[in-house]
């Protein structure tokens, strides 16, 4: 089951599937504060690639929430983990990757919000490198459980091993996203 990359020119790498059980534990606290919320979580899984291969994942993530108005949102939101493989299917030991990401977001009205996010994470081992990147973000909530979103990224990755010739780069991202269930709640 193990999957692979391959891009013509550039070396080929294994990436692991998790198989069996991964267990996973989270603590989320939340507190209201008048017009504010307050959450912060932290959360701890493990388990077994298909190769054999050690996993554990940790992380720990905040959320501050702001509602002046009616309609109106100001939003605060991050996240730090931290990943150690050990390596066991060719020897080579522990392999270690962090990474965070900042989110700010202000809602104006029932409909549309705008955001900036900046990430800042490791490439999953074996691949080499990291990621460095702004995004503007636009969203129209046209109903409770659609939504469009326009998303411009640009930054760096200090490898073109995945997307070659992407070292300094720009995109451009459109994305419709539709939630559903018996107990839909509105989008983020």
């Amino acid at each position: 089951h193990t999957r692979y990359i391959s891009v013509t020119g550039v070396q080929t790498c294994a990436l692991p599937i998790l198989t069996g059980n991964f267990t996973n534990s989270r603590l989320w606290l939340s507190k209201s504060l008048g017009k504010s919320e307050v959450e912060t979580g932290v959360s701890h899984g493990f388990g077994k690639a298909d190769m054999g291969d050690n996993i554990k994942l940790t992380s720990f993530d905040f959320t501050i929430r702001q509602f002046p108005s009616t309609f109106k949102r100001i939003l605060i939101q991050g996240e730090l983990f931290y990943n150690d493989r050990q390596d066991k299917s060719t020897g080579t030991g522990s392999h270690t990757r962090s990474g965070y990401y900042l989110f700010g977001n202000y809602k104006a009205d029932q409909f549309y919000d705008y955001g900036i996010r900046y990430d800042n994470t490791k490439l999953p081992w074996p691949l080499p490198g990291r990621e460095n990147s702004l995004s503007l973000i636009w969203t129209d909530h046209l109903t409770e459980v659609t939504t469009l979103r326009l998303q411009y990224k640009t930054g760096y990755r200090s490898t073109d091993i995945l997307l070659p010739g992407t070292r300094n780069f720009n995109e451009m991202w459109l994305q419709f996203i539709w939630g559903g269930g018996s107990h839909t709640h509105p989008l983020q």
